[in-house]
């Protein structure tokens, strides 16, 4: 049976500070809202809050989607970044979407909780990388304060494109938090989650 597809929302919507879309929409947002829906997803509040912006709702859209996608980091410890990220910055935007997706990457109930309180008391869950990660994304998120040491951890088990990709990762959702926030954006409907992409 094919799977239903999801509920028709408006794009006018009000999901933040900002005014609604107007209907009428730029064609860089019309090729946007496409995008998502091609991917099997409606357009979420952060999609139209961001469409003030066309162009660079449209960039951030590609960038996003290539860092779901593909990275060398591969999507389970990506997934990682972004709930610690998103836990930090006490984002709970981010976690909702994010916290079904580090599921699916394979992350237990226990381990998604010790990533959104102090890990270290249960750094045991996690494998040694897993380990070294989240100490790093710990630092970046501190200012991008990661100590020597950390970084030579960090270098022992990932490769420099992969610590490039996890540095990508952090600070852009470490950014987008910060967006989410000034905006006062509004957490979608518990039905409602953006395009999940490759697991």
């Amino acid at each position: 049976m094919a799977e239903a597809k999801p509920e028709r929302l408006p794009h006018t919507r009000k999901v933040s500070r900002l005014p609604p879309l107007p209907e009428k929409l730029d064609p860089i947002m019309e090729q946007r809202l496409a995008q998502q829906r091609a991917r099997g997803a409606e357009p979420i509040n952060l999609h139209l809050a961001q469409g003030h912006a066309p162009i660079l709702s449209m960039a951030r859209g590609e960038f996003t989607w290539k860092l779901r996608n593909e990275t060398k980091l591969g999507r389970r410890l990506l997934e990682l970044v972004i709930v610690r990220v998103a836990t930090i910055m006490d984002c709970a935007y981010e976690l909702h979407h994010h916290l079904p997706m580090i599921a699916k990457a394979g992350f237990s109930e226990a381990q998604i909780s010790a990533v959104r309180s102090d890990w270290r008391k249960q750094q045991d869950l996690f494998l040694p990388a897993e380990r070294v990660l989240l100490a790093f994304v710990d630092e970046i998120c501190d200012r991008g304060n990661v100590t020597d040491a950390t970084f030579t951890t960090a270098l022992e088990h990932f490769s420099p494109q992969e610590i490039v990709e996890t540095c990508y990762a952090a600070t852009s959702y470490y950014a987008n938090a910060m967006f989410v926030k000034a905006v006062r954006l509004k957490v979608d409907a518990p039905h409602v989650h953006t395009a999940m992409g490759r697991f």
